[in-house]
């Protein structure tokens, strides 16, 4: 007897999902069922459809139960096919933008003249083998970081590591080269005396000075003007190439030399990830909680 009213209710649920104009996946968490959709989510959507004539409360926004990335869409009062339409605007905008940006460099070889003359004939024909222009996608990750830059202290000398000194703060975002790299290329690497846009390009034993430029002009124009900024490598060693991008300076802090746990660092790190949600395309499909992080939408005759 208690099995029906389980199995009527499961029924019921599994009718209602077929009621659904669309699903929404989104690469970040998108929310939760118990608290509904995350409220930034929540505000674009709602000025989208405000400026479509489309009233909000209309439509209703689910969180599914199990997981969080995917979200449903239902008629709480039916729109006209000319809405329905204007529903579906500002998402598939969303995914054809995307899909059309690839955040990545543009690697100029940084060899005069004189110096190409003195290589070999095998050098020579190793360049000029590399597809021009040589280009390296990034895949950029979407953890915003906190970065604090401290004095490097001498390990001979004891220090207290309560003591507090002033430490400039920064909001940074690492990329790193999508492998395999351009054919005839070994290696990308970054050392301590490189300005933060130079690199070092392996090519099987030897090595070429270059420097690179983002291919996406308005964000190459933003670190043009000082807005963004590639952060200069800062330890002594040679690695492989990781491109670092500043995007917000918090300023001198005082903090701990060296104990891990700093007093505000809580409020630090929500500096930097309310700063995040301000970044522009291409790196807002990748990093903070708007709406570019939308992955997929499935509509509901897609489904029948």
């Amino acid at each position: 007897m208690s099995f029906k009213p389980l199995a009527l209710i499961s029924a019921l649920l599994l009718a209602g999902c077929n009621d659904d104009l669309m699903t929404l996946r989104f690469e970040d968490s998108a929310g939760s069922s118990g608290t509904g959709l995350d409220a930034r989510k929540q505000q674009m959507i709602d000025e989208a459809l405000v400026q479509r004539q489309i009233d909000p409360k209309s439509l209703r926004w689910r969180v599914d139960l199990e997981d969080q990335h995917l979200v449903y869409v239902r008629e709480l009062q039916p729109l006209g096919e000319a809405q329905r339409k204007a529903l579906r605007e500002p998402f598939d905008e969303i995914l054809q933008v995307r899909a059309a940006n690839t955040l990545q460099i543009e690697l100029t070889l940084d060899i005069t003249p004189e110096q190409r003359q003195a290589l070999s004939a095998a050098e020579r024909q190793r360049i000029d083998a590399l597809p021009q222009p040589l280009l390296i996608p990034l895949e950029l990750s979407p953890t915003v970081l906190t970065m604090a830059l401290m004095p490097r202290d001498d390990d001979n000398v004891p220090r207290d590591v309560t003591e507090r000194i002033n430490s400039k703060v920064t909001c940074q975002l690492q990329a790193l080269p999508v492998k395999p790299l351009p054919e005839g290329i070994t290696g990308l690497w970054q050392m301590t005396l490189d300005t933060a846009n130079q690199v070092s390009v392996e090519l099987g034993e030897a090595h070429y000075p270059a420097h690179y430029r983002l291919t996406d002009a308005g964000l190459q124009g933003r670190i043009d003007k000082g807005e963004l900024w590639l952060v200069e490598p800062n330890y002594l060693s040679v690695d492989p190439l990781v491109v670092m991008l500043g995007f917000s300076d918090l300023g001198q802090q005082r903090l701990y030399r060296s104990f891990p746990l700093q007093p505000n660092a809580s409020q630090l790190i929500h500096s930097c990830e309310s700063a995040a949600n301000h970044l522009p395309r291409p790196l807002s499909f990748r990093v903070g909680d708007g709406l570019d992080r939308l992955e997929s939408v499935t509509y509901k005759e897609e489904t029948q």
